[in-house]
């Protein structure tokens, strides 16, 4: 009787193992073959050619661990907000959707992206409450709380667009920047008012094109 290379399989010997051992032997090989699994003993190792991967492969909340890249497929365009948390690529540009759907641009050509796209500017210096337009996008909107306190409502969010707000001259703890959601719009998935209370403090907001304003 001879052992098998792949599953340690403890075969027969034709014309020499009799009839019951012989029977005992197949039935405890079928038992072991149809309980393999390919690990060690239980069956050869699977090549990447002997697998097709034709849906989604959950790793059940673990890590793929020990891989030396990963490649991705170009997408035709951003994908949509139900994929949370992921990275991807559209034309030769890495993407990541944040855990609201918004896609984020992480790289421009050879160099990594600014959030938005084109050169910022900086606008006029706001003083008094302020409504946010298209005509702001991609800009530094430096706000002077030096008097009073400022509120600044941001257009609807299927303005596409990103700016920054800033406090310019450190005075936003005492009289704070508030900023205000279009109507039923939300500001990181919540339809509330954002606040600027810290000095010198500058956050970005970037729109979805839909119903809602990230926060970067």
């Amino acid at each position: 009787m001879a052992n098998t290379p792949f599953m340690n399989l403890n075969l027969p010997t034709v014309s020499t193992t009799l009839g019951p051992e012989w029977a005992s032997l197949i039935i405890a090989a079928l038992n072991l073959i149809d309980s393999h699994d390919h690990s060690t003993d239980h069956g050869t190792d699977v090549t990447p050619a002997g697998i097709t991967i034709n849906a989604d492969l959950p790793f059940g909340g673990y890590q793929a661990t020990a891989l030396k890249t990963s490649t991705y497929n170009s997408q035709a365009a951003t994908l949509a907000a139900t994929f949370l948390g992921c990275v991807y690529r559209v034309g030769s540009d890495l993407y990541y959707n944040n855990g609201a759907g918004t896609p984020i641009q992480i790289t421009s050509g050879a160099a990594l992206a600014s959030p938005g796209s084109g050169v910022f500017t900086v606008g006029t210096a706001v003083t008094l409450a302020y409504l946010v337009s298209a005509a702001d996008a991609q800009k530094v909107l430096p706000v002077d709380t030096t008097a009073i306190a400022i509120t600044l409502t941001l257009p609807a969010a299927t303005t596409a667009m990103h700016f920054i707000v800033k406090d310019k001259l450190g005075n936003a703890a005492v009289n704070n920047i508030t900023i205000a959601p279009n109507g039923v719009d939300t500001i990181e998935n919540v339809n509330a008012s954002y606040l600027i209370d810290a000095n010198f403090m500058s956050l970005g907001l970037i729109s979805d094109g839909s119903s809602n304003w990230a926060v970067i």
